[in-house]
């Protein structure tokens, strides 16, 4: 019976204090977006974060979606450091605490995410005219791990109509992707370019050793938009890359922010339409 009632009281404390006990996030209800917690519509892309805590954003021109090939997925991470070397941890689908309801008009909401091992995370996502703001702090990490990270991670779709596993020749890639661009500015402030077609690996330790600042991609299959990745100041983290394949296909932009002082602002980052 003590039990019983050590039980209450905490289920009692977490209805009080108006923040939910870990679950999953519900679902809005909105027939266009099943198994979505909260989203954002406007004129430029619609935005969501569905009810399993992982994030989709699609470009929209006029108003109106234009093809498969304009929607980038959003991961909330969490990464440990074990034994010197840093480790993605797995987010808990049921795992969330939050006081946002569902809502398709969703402004600002706020999230905690636990992750395999023991790990929390709050996030603060913001969806403004132009793009999504993102701010993270870690609350808790592993019992064996040294340090922990949080961030959040775009997959870029492809750039080209051409077949995922189709690898034309350097002449025609050229030609299809003459205006596509990838612009980083580095840790030191010095600002490179390349072309999508070229034979680079952003993931170069002397490309981005201590991570970029601000990543801009122009492409013919971003509907006019330049898009750009910003911090709200230096000391908000960095930019690092997760690319397997050519530049041209898809890869992975990771923000992953830099340790909080006490009393400072949480670390932000901004992916937005240009």
């Amino acid at each position: 019976m003590k039990w019983h009632w050590i039980a209450l009281f905490f289920v009692l404390f977490a209805a009080s204090s108006g923040l939910s006990s870990a679950a999953e996030l519900e679902a809005v209800d909105d027939e266009d977006w099943p198994y979505y917690w909260v989203v954002r519509e406007n004129s430029r892309y619609d935005a969501g974060i569905n009810t399993g805590g992982e994030g989709t954003f699609i470009l929209k021109r006029d108003d109106k979606r234009v093809g498969p090939y304009r929607h980038f997925s959003v991961t909330y991470l969490l990464e440990e450091k074990l034994r010197g070397k840093w480790v993605s941890r797995t987010l808990i689908e049921d795992g969330f605490e939050t006081e946002v309801k569902p809502t398709n008009k969703a402004k600002s909401v706020e999230f905690i995410a636990s992750y395999k091992g023991g790990g929390k995370v709050r996030f603060v996502q913001t969806f403004t005219s132009k793009g999504i703001e993102v701010a993270a702090e870690v609350l808790e990490m592993s019992s064996r791990a040294k340090d922990a990270r949080a961030g959040v991670a775009i997959r870029m779709p492809v750039f080209t109509t051409l077949l995922p596993n189709e690898t034309p020749d350097l002449p025609t890639l050229k030609k299809k992707l003459k205006d596509d661009h990838v612009k980083l500015k580095q840790s030191d402030g010095k600002r490179v370019k390349f072309n999508l077609y070229e034979n680079i690996s952003l993931e170069d330790e002397e490309l981005v050793e201590q991570g970029v600042k601000e990543v801009a991609i122009t492409s013919q299959h971003n509907l006019g938009y330049e898009l750009t990745w910003t911090l709200k100041d230096d000391d908000a983290g960095a930019f690092y890359f997760r690319q397997r394949r050519e530049l041209y296909k898809p890869f992975l932009v990771r923000w992953l922010a830099k340790k909080q002082t006490e009393g400072s602002e949480l670390p932000l980052f901004r992916f937005l339409l240009k």
